[in-house]
């Protein structure tokens, strides 16, 4: 069992304007494959319609032609996760990524990072790939970007020895994967939702409202997120 991580940052604060909503766009990691779909936790953490435009597979190519084809949802509050299928194709996601920002008609969007899979480790080429993809993502969009492969690499247990080299290989701790070592679970997506919870909380539009959050959302019981604004200074959790 997992000691629950303390939430930095209040995101029961200000969050986004009166009758908005949330546009998730990805592939089956924002579509939840292996676990409850961070949008749906998400949605039970904020109170906020939140809309799951997660498909299974596609490429960021295809989650752009998705987008594109979608204009009414261009003012929303909107969460791109897209390049896993493809990262090797670096170029080719920068474009797609920027293809979808450049059609917003809202500030209030986040861009989240690629994550590797468990065997992509520190050094590997597959991780080396993705952190050239994540470094030029984070320099393209500035406070709107978020490393969430950073965020769940310290959302590590220091009690555990296996966890502990987890973090020293810079991958997913296995407590917040799915046994295909890609995917996460439900206390992995957990940590996102709580993560883009309280990045739109501490970067509320200029409609702001309140929410009441739940803490502990259902299926996130042991496990809160790192907040986004600690984890964008690249501070680490301290180790017991």
């Amino acid at each position: 069992m997992r000691s629950s991580l303390l939430l930095f940052g209040l995101i029961s604060s200000q969050l986004v304007g009166v009758g908005a909503v949330f546009v998730t766009w990805g592939d089956s990691l924002t579509f939840g494959y292996g676990g409850t779909p961070y949008p749906e936790q998400l949605g039970a953490l904020t109170g906020i319609t939140t809309l799951n435009r997660g498909v299974n597979g596609e490429t960021s190519t295809q989650i752009a032609a998705r987008f594109l084809a979608e204009p009414a949802l261009f003012g929303e509050h909107v969460v791109i996760w897209a390049g896993r299928n493809n990262f090797l194709e670096h170029e080719g996601v920068q474009s797609d990524i920027a293809s979808m920002v450049s059609h917003l008609t809202t500030t209030d969007y986040l861009v989240l990072g690629i994550i590797a899979r468990h065997d992509e480790y520190l050094g590997s080429s597959g991780q080396n790939a993705i952190t050239a993809i994540n470094l030029d993502l984070a320099a393209t969009y500035g406070t709107h970007f978020i490393d969430i492969q950073h965020i769940l690499v310290n959302a590590y247990d220091p009690l555990s020895p296996a966890e502990v080299l987890d973090f020293a290989l810079h991958v997913i701790p296995d407590s917040l994967q799915h046994p295909d070592a890609l995917h996460l679970n439900s206390a992995g997506y957990g940590v996102v939702a709580h993560t883009v919870a309280d990045h739109f909380a501490s970067n509320p539009g200029p409609a702001q409202t309140t929410f009441a959050s739940n803490p502990e959302p259902a299926q996130t019981t042991l496990i809160t997120a790192i907040g986004c604004a600690i984890g964008a200074l690249g501070l680490r959790k301290r180790r017991a």
